[in-house]
C-alpha cells in the first residue's frame, strides 16, 4: 500500500493532512493496534475480565444448582460490586453432618476479592491509557491547528 510521490506531496502540502492524521490515530485507537503493531491494554483487560467472569460461572455451575448465564450474572454483578442480590450462592454453606463451613463459600469468598481486586487494577489500566490517549490525542490536535493557523498567517 504504497502511495505515489504525488499523493504524498499532496497530502503534505494540503490541509487534509490533519485530516489523515486524527484518522490514522483514530483507526489505530479504535483497532486495538497501536502505530507500533502492540495490542492495547484495554483488548487485553477485556479478555481476561471475561474470562475470569466465565471460570467463576463454571465453578458455580459445579457448586450451585444454577446454569451458567446465572453463573455469569451472579459473577459479573458480584465483581462489579452492584449486588443486587436476586442470586445469592451458599445454600450448602455449613455441612450439618460434618459440623464444617462448606469449602465452596471459602473459595467463593476468595474469589470475589481476589476478582474484586484484579478488576480494580484492571480499571486503573483502562483509567491510564484513556488518560494517555486523551494527551495524545489534545497534542496531535494542537500541533496540527498551530501548523494549520502558521500557514495561514504565512500566506
Amino acid at each position: 500500500m504504497h502511495k505515489s510521490k504525488q499523493e504524498l506531496r499532496w497530502i503534505e502540502t494540503s490541509n487534509w493532512k490533519a485530516v489523515f492524521i486524527i484518522i490514522n490515530q483514530f483507526i489505530c485507537w479504535i483497532g486495538s493496534v497501536n502505530a507500533s503493531g502492540r495490542v492495547h491494554c484495554t483488548l487485553l483487560i477485556l479478555i481476561f475480565y471475561s474470562r475470569y467472569v466465565l471460570v467463576g460461572a463454571l465453578l458455580f455451575r459445579l457448586w450451585e444448582p444454577w446454569d451458567l448465564l446465572e453463573g455469569s450474572y451472579f459473577c459479573f454483578i458480584s465483581l462489579s460490586t452492584i449486588g443486587f442480590g436476586d442470586i445469592v450462592p451458599g445454600d450448602k454453606i455449613y455441612n450439618h453432618k460434618s459440623g464444617n463451613l462448606s469449602i465452596s463459600f471459602i473459595a467463593t469468598a476468595i474469589y470475589l476479592m481476589l476478582g474484586m481486586a484484579l478488576i480494580a487494577m484492571c480499571f486503573n489500566l483502562m483509567q491510564e491509557e484513556v488518560i494517555h490517549k486523551t494527551r495524545t490525542c489534545i497534542k496531535t490536535c494542537s500541533n496540527i491547528f498551530s501548523c494549520c493557523t502558521r500557514q495561514q498567517q504565512d500566506s
